[in-house]
C-alpha cells in the first residue's frame, strides 16, 4: 500500500513539475515570413550578385553594450549583374546584436546572418543605397538563394 501510495505522489509530483514547465518565460524572438521570390524580383529595381571584400564595424568597439546592436558595413565587389545598375547600391550591410564576454547571458537573433570577406551574396535593391543582407530580407548570402530561379524569373521579363 506504502509503495502504490509513493508511486502516486511521485506521479503527481511529475505532473506538477510539467505544467510548472510550461509556465516558464523564455525570450521571443520574431521568425520572418517568407516572402515569395517571384514577388521579390518584381518589386526591385536592382539585383546583382556581390563577393564581400571587406568587413567593417559602424562605431567603435569600445562603445559596444551588451545586447544592444550593432552594424557591419560590408565592401563588395559585382560579380554578376542581373537587373539595374549595381552603382546605385553603396553600401551592403548586416547587423547584430553583441554579447559582452562577460555577462552570464548569451543573446542570439535566429534571423541574424554573418558575411565575411569572401562570401557571395544576391543583392536586392527596391532602389535604396544601402541594403541589409539578412535571413529576413530579400538580399541573402549566395548559399541560400536558387540562382538559376532568379535568372529565370529575371529573363522573363
Amino acid at each position: 500500500m506504502r509503495t502504490q501510495r509513493t508511486k502516486r505522489m511521485r506521479a503527481v509530483e511529475r505532473l506538477l513539475l510539467m505544467m510548472a514547465s510550461t509556465c516558464i518565460s523564455l525570450p521571443a524572438f520574431a521568425i520572418c515570413m517568407a516572402t515569395p521570390i517571384e514577388d521579390e524580383m518584381k518589386a526591385a529595381k536592382t539585383v546583382f550578385v556581390a563577393t564581400i571584400t571587406e568587413s567593417k564595424l559602424v562605431g567603435a568597439a569600445s562603445d559596444l553594450k551588451n545586447e544592444h546592436g550593432y552594424r557591419i558595413d560590408h565592401a563588395f565587389v559585382v560579380r554578376e549583374r542581373l537587373k539595374g545598375d549595381p552603382a546605385s547600391v553603396r553600401r551592403v550591410f548586416t547587423t547584430g546584436l553583441y554579447n559582452d564576454p562577460a555577462s552570464d547571458t548569451v543573446v542570439r537573433v535566429a534571423e541574424q546572418t554573418y558575411l565575411a570577406p569572401g562570401d557571395n551574396v544576391l543583392v536586392v535593391s527596391e532602389g535604396d543605397d544601402a541594403v541589409q543582407v539578412s535571413l529576413c530580407g530579400p538580399s541573402k548570402k549566395r548559399e541560400s538563394v536558387n540562382l538559376e530561379l532568379v535568372r529565370t524569373l529575371l529573363s522573363t521579363k
